[in-house]
């Protein structure tokens, strides 16, 4: 059973604020900046409290601000001017600090909040590309160092989630155009993390493109029966989990066989796919190490129509 975490040690600081133990100590020593408490054994242990502020001196320390300044400050100021920096636009990446602490603290309305400040001086491409995405990597990195648990984890990937198809739905529903393909998006078995999917449907519509979301975790056998509707089909597949290279190797034999019969494209995309050599493939089936990469060929062709 996975307890929820309220006490936190300097390793977990650490991990989530990006500040060395060692730095940590020395402000706690010289400055008084955390005052941790003591358990078994003598080891300190760590509050939320004691994170949202450790948080909030790291955003200061990042724009300039000298630690001894920082010390000086109360605790309302040294949120205040942490605010003033996050509502900049140019200092979209800031918020994350606090998304972190709405994670930790199961605070939809602190979410909600920050999302809703860089929303308005932002697209929500860049809100995804430079603040979900990158929170939702070092989501992925606590849980591996047992810094969070999987509610965590839910908590932080489902408001996203829900964000990711509010907007998709405000878009205006595009329907098929001659000569111009049909997008269809699903995740192979076995795979069941939908966000980065999700998000590509979302690019895709907003260039204008006709999408079929099929979902997480179907045969390629069963996919295709779409084929049998549309056809002119790019098919479109992440692996977001870490598959075996067996596993690589016979979804893509599959799409091989299916792409000689017919005028479909198939993307393949997933961080575990980089070592694989676009050449070995016929042109039809695209290798992408990651979505970014994907989205910016997406680029080049709309800028081609």
């Amino acid at each position: 059973m996975h307890l929820i975490k309220h006490a936190f040690t300097i390793t977990d600081l650490e991990n989530i604020s990006g500040i060395k133990a060692h730095t940590i100590r020395i402000w706690e020593k010289r400055y008084k900046l955390l005052q941790p408490e003591r358990g078994t054994r003598n080891i300190r242990y760590y509050n939320i409290e004691h994170l949202q502020k450790l948080l909030n001196i790291s955003v200061l320390y990042q724009q300039g601000w000298k630690i001894s300044k920082i010390a000086s400050l109360s605790e309302e100021d040294i949120i205040s001017q942490t605010k003033i920096y996050i509502n900049q636009e140019k200092n979209v990446g800031l918020i994350n600090n606090e998304l972190k602490l709405a994670m930790y603290k199961f605070d939809k309305n602190l979410f909600e909040e920050s999302y809703q400040r860089i929303i308005k001086q932002n697209s929500f491409s860049k809100v995804y590309q430079e603040v979900f995405a990158p929170l939702l990597h070092f989501t992925g990195l606590l849980w591996q160092t047992h810094s969070i648990n999987p509610a965590h984890e839910h908590f932080i990937s489902n408001l996203i989630v829900q964000k990711i198809l509010l907007q998709t739905t405000l878009l205006k529903e595009i329907k098929p155009i001659p000569n111009k393909p049909t997008f269809v998006l699903s995740l192979p078995e076995e795979e069941m993390h939908e966000i980065s999917l999700l998000y590509f449907n979302y690019e895709l519509k907003l260039r204008g493109y006709h999408t079929i979301y099929i979902g997480r975790s179907i045969s390629f056998k069963d996919l295709t029966r779409v084929g049998l509707f549309y056809p002119l089909i790019t098919w479109i597949s992440i692996f977001t989990t870490n598959p075996s290279i067996n596993k690589i190797n016979t979804h893509i034999k599959e799409v091989q066989s299916f792409l000689k019969n017919n005028d479909h494209e198939y993307w393949l995309i997933g961080n575990d796919l980089s070592n694989l050599k676009q050449k070995s493939y016929p042109l039809k089936l695209k290798i992408f190490p990651s979505v970014k990469e994907a989205l910016s060929i997406l680029n080049s062709i709309n800028d081609s129509l």
